[in-house]
């Protein structure tokens, strides 16, 4: 008893300790925030030569923006150098292929990268551009950042100061208002940047450069020994072997680099976890030679508490540890919750059933007396019979089966009169268990927000349902793969969306069609005018739609011609759009989310909600069809060959499109469906088409060459194959 009581006050003395630094940080921030706008100790006179090293691993939905941004730097063009490392192993390639080469035809020197092994990850691909690096001084940009164009010329005069080894600038959160769990870590980040920062720097104590958004003078790197990657938390190690070799650490908080934190819990826990092992990875490796140094004790003891400071979380865990459940019996605290949450009317008002979470024990039972299905015999004339059972002391449970279940060696309880008009006078209460599933925590935590939901704070729900939920893919890949809801509802954000509107004679249609589409999520509409004899094309560039003449004949040449037009500069997904105004436009972002989502090719299915007399029976024919055939031949299901779809710009690289009349969607689909890729259908809806007949299914011709030649190009690939 004596040692335990030793080892509590041991670790609420630790508690302490942490806790009292905590106040201690906040009075060196008070003491010193006159020093926050320091000018710069000079100017160069010429700017010196920078290489900014943007290290990638399959971030192919953000390494566009990234590079772009790195270029965009406000510095002169022939002092500044752009290292890609990319170590992906996914369509980043191409995507940072098609950047790079689009920035070196505008003349400047950026260029990827490429390791033949991906050994010490980040800290192995920082050491191995710095051996190929020309820069004075070296910035890094992790790839969910989008550096400032003036962030170079508010950081590099810093460096005027030979002492200086390297400047930190302040994060900022691009998505902060997304969801709680955003709102969370921004504020939780905010306190490390404003407080824990700033007050170590403007103290002379000891800081960290946090892998990104920061300049190093390479002298530094070179100094410290370079970057190591024996930790995980390679720039934290690098940071205090960089101090002890005697170079300063300048921090500005009023230069702010954006970035986006993790939008899912999942994602922070992975990042905490890093960042927590890193840190103590860092401290058993650098703590000797810290105290060992000649450094002042103020220096040493900062340093001492900031690398150990998630120890704080084992004192927490330490005394709870030492805790006991209710009644001295471990399963009693599961049985509590389970009572709680069972309570009827807590039931009622939130209107979801309650799962224990992992590791809590399976041992709760139906005592809850609001609750009908917990008295057999009182559930009205639908049940009259448990009042008979009662009566003969069966004690077997009765009622909606559903709702009431038995369970063998189910532990003894005292018994009770049931209550209500239905109770009888002497009939012991059954001994009944109800089967509690065991759940992993993610579905947990949308019951969760299902009860915030139902108490009224929608809210509040809403946003959290949004972060916590994980989407599974229909292709078999496991919980926790990529993607998640929240990520792709990011990714879909920062897509850039090309839309294409092939178009013969709809100058009465093409202006509403392009007044529906949401500017929000496209970027760019491209019109290719298959050789009208009306207004069409003079509408849509009214409309500000980009015109691209095709005048040979066939709906597949004319998606050719647009996507031709595309390729200076390929966005990351097109979206296909008839001009007749049958689609609706605005469903558009059902498709796209599916893209971001990490499908390769989506349809718009118009087979179960396009209105009365819009799709005639003879398009309801083909497609029933030419879908049934892939499906025999290929494996993959489809219910329609419609035209509305979305398709990323890698995917049409891929099949390689050729067909350049009737046979263009068909080819699509079934050229994915050969490659395995990922294929999705969403619900769209389909409305009769504005102004005269269909020129394909709506007159006989038409409809025969085009079943013809859809038939004829599901066969010749088959063969083929």
């Amino acid at each position: 008893m004596k040692l335990i009581v030793a080892a509590y006050f041991l670790t609420l003395a630790g508690l302490a300790v942490f806790g009292t630094h905590r106040y201690l940080l906040l009075y060196l921030y008070r003491k010193n925030r006159r020093r926050r706008n320091a000018p710069p100790a000079g100017r160069f006179a010429v700017w010196p030569r920078v290489t900014v090293q943007l290290p990638l691993y399959d971030e192919m939905y953000v390494a566009k923006r990234l590079i772009d941004a790195a270029c965009g730097l406000d510095y002169p063009k022939d002092r500044l150098e752009v290292q890609v490392l990319d170590d992906s192993d996914d369509e980043t390639r191409g995507v940072v292929d098609d950047a790079v080469d689009r920035w070196r035809g505008k003349g400047f020197n950026v260029r990827a990268v490429r390791r033949l092994s991906r050994e010490g990850f980040k800290a192995g691909a920082l050491a191995y551009g710095l051996e190929r690096a020309s820069g004075e001084f070296v910035a890094v940009f992790d790839a969910d950042f989008v550096p400032p164009p003036d962030f170079l010329k508010k950081t590099v005069p810093y460096f005027t100061d030979a002492s200086i080894g390297m400047v930190q600038t302040r994060w900022t959160h691009l998505n902060e208002n997304y969801s709680l769990a955003t709102r969370l870590q921004a504020l939780y980040l905010d306190g490390h940047f404003v407080i824990e920062h700033a007050a170590r720097c403007w103290s002379g104590r000891f800081f960290n450069f946090n892998g990104t958004a920061g300049v190093w003078r390479r002298q530094a790197i070179d100094d410290a020994g370079g970057w190591q990657h024996d930790t995980i938390t390679e720039d934290l190690d690098l940071s205090y072997r960089a101090q002890l070799a005697g170079w300063k650490f300048h921090y500005l908080l009023d230069v702010e680099t954006p970035a986006e934190v993790p939008a899912l819990l999942s994602g922070f826990r992975t990042q905490q976890f890093r960042w927590t092992k890193g840190s103590i990875e860092t401290a058993l490796k650098l703590l000797p030679r810290i105290w060992r140094a000649a450094l002042p004790l103020r220096v040493k003891l900062e340093a001492t508490v900031h690398l150990t400071g998630n120890l704080a979380y084992l004192l927490v865990a330490a005394p709870l540890s030492t805790l006991r459940p209710v009644g001295h019996d471990p399963r009693a605290y599961g049985v509590a919750v389970h009572r709680l949450a069972r309570s009827g009317d807590l039931r009622r008002r939130v209107g979801f059933d309650f799962r224990l979470l992992p590791g809590e024990p399976a041992t709760g039972r139906k005592a809850d007396r609001q609750d009908p299905s917990a008295h057999p015999g009182a559930h009205g004339p639908r049940h009259r019979h448990g009042r008979e059972q009662y009566a003969r002391g069966d004690r077997s449970p009765v009622g909606p089966p559903q709702r009431v279940r038995a369970y063998a060696q189910a532990p003894p309880r005292r018994t009770a009169r049931p209550r209500g008009r239905h109770a009888l006078p002497h009939a012991p209460r059954p001994r009944t268990r109800r089967r509690i599933r065991r759940r992993p925590l993610f579905p947990a935590a949308d019951s969760v927000c299902h009860a915030l939901r139902g108490l009224g704070v929608a809210a509040l729900s809403d946003p959290l349902l949004r972060g916590l939920r994980v989407s599974r893919h229909r292709d078999g890949l496991a919980d926790g793969a990529f993607p998640y809801r929240a990520v792709a509802a990011r990714r879909a954000r920062l897509m850039r969306v090309a839309v294409v509107i092939p178009a013969l004679d709809e100058a009465e249609s093409i202006g509403l069609v392009l007044d529906d589409i949401p500017k929000d999520r496209v970027e760019r509409v491209v019109v290719a005018d298959n050789g009208s004899r009306d207004a069409t094309a003079d509408i849509a560039r009214a409309h500000g739609a980009e015109v691209v003449l095709e005048t040979h004949r066939g709906y597949g040449a004319a998606c050719l011609a647009g996507l031709a037009h595309l390729k200076a500069d390929p966005p990351d997904a097109v979206l296909f759009l008839d001009a007749d105004r049958s689609d609706y436009p605005e469903e558009a972002s059902l498709l796209l989310d599916k893209i971001a989502e990490g499908y390769d090719l989506v349809i718009g299915s118009r087979a179960r909600r396009a209105e009365p007399g819009a799709l005639l029976p003879q398009a309801r024919f083909g497609n029933r069809l030419a879908t049934f055939l892939i499906r025999l031949f290929w494996g993959t299901r489809f219910t329609d060959l419609g035209p509305f779809r979305a398709v990323t710009w890698n995917t049409l690289e891929r099949i390689a499109m050729a067909d350049r009349d009737f046979g263009w969607t068909v080819e699509m689909q079934l050229k994915a469906a050969r490659l395995k890729l990922r294929c999705a259908e969403v619900d769209v809806r389909y409305r009769k088409r504005h102004g005269d007949k269909s020129k394909v299914t709506g007159t006989l011709a038409g409809t025969v060459k085009a079943g013809v030649k859809i038939l004829y190009v599901i066969f010749r690939h088959a063969l083929a194959a």
